[in-house]
């Protein structure tokens, strides 16, 4: 079983076995067509294609959510067995490489009640770098039987977010990259700045330069001063990410607070850092 980070040769070993599931996450915020462009002209073979905002996401209310709220746990459980997975499946998400997109699944997964599920270090990028087999056919879609079992207990709701900013108690955190923490450059999000109390500690350090994986000491070193936490970022998408690394570093898991930023600001009375 895989339930952190699988490496691309030990993927490569499992391409058309049984009770294997594929996602492609491939996702670009300057143009969110250009992810399934990409997949439809190449792709692992046996992948369905995973969209951020219409597969990943729910709907977005105007002043009330952030950019990516959850979807209701019916719909994603219906979109899941479109795509014909089962409750026995090995689940494998990637992305164009640095993994904070298909974090995002990796977590829906999990908070599903579906461990058997990781993250192909280095994603598309190692994949090809590799030359590992692609293919730009189209999974078909199907049906299957899978059933979620919600844990709500990974979800960090707003109070609990309040109640950690204003006690400043070091157990609130933002995977954002740091120019953005600070405020100095904003381009999603129509207010700059953190939530207070928050510290920084962007997703992509638990990377090397060439996007792959720190070792698990490493990684832990980052968040060993960690209890009880929880994470957020922009859209509680890339804090998914500092979240695998917890798990992956065998440290405790924190919880998600899935509207993050974007949804903190929609609250004039909340305070900016």
């Amino acid at each position: 079983m895989f339930d952190t980070i699988i490496h691309a040769q030990d993927l490569a070993q499992l391409i058309g076995r049984d009770q294997l599931s594929i996602f492609d996450c491939r996702s670009f915020n300057d143009d969110k067509s250009k992810g399934r462009k990409l997949y439809d002209e190449s792709h692992i073979p046996g992948a369905s294609y995973a969209h951020l905002e219409n597969d990943l996401s729910g709907e977005i209310i105007a002043g009330v959510t952030g950019r990516h709220p959850l979807p209701a746990e019916e719909d994603f459980e219906k979109w899941l067995c479109s795509r014909c997975v089962s409750n026995d499946d090995q689940i494998i998400v990637y992305d164009q490489h640095h993994g904070g997109i298909a974090a995002r699944l990796w977590w829906m997964m999990n908070w599903v009640g579906h461990k058997n599920v990781a993250v192909l270090n280095g994603g598309w990028s190692e994949w090809i770098k590799q030359d590992l087999p692609v293919s730009s056919e189209r999974v078909q879609g199907c049906s299957s039987d899978f059933k979620s079992h919600i844990n709500t207990g990974m979800v960090a709701p707003l109070d609990l977010v309040e109640k950690y900013s204003e006690e400043r108690n070091d157990n609130l955190t933002d995977a954002r990259a740091n120019m953005r923490y600070h405020g100095i450059n904003e381009p999603l999000d129509p207010v700059g700045g953190h939530i207070p109390g928050a510290d920084s500690k962007q997703f992509i350090d638990n990377l090397t330069e060439q996007n792959l994986w720190k070792s698990k000491d490493e990684v832990g070193e980052r968040f060993a001063d960690k209890e009880n936490g929880i994470m957020y970022c922009g859209s509680g998408v890339t804090a998914c990410h500092n979240i695998l690394a917890h798990k992956y570093a065998g440290l405790e898991v924190p919880l998600l607070y899935p509207g993050s930023w974007s949804e903190w600001i929609t609250d004039p009375e909340h305070q900016i850092g």
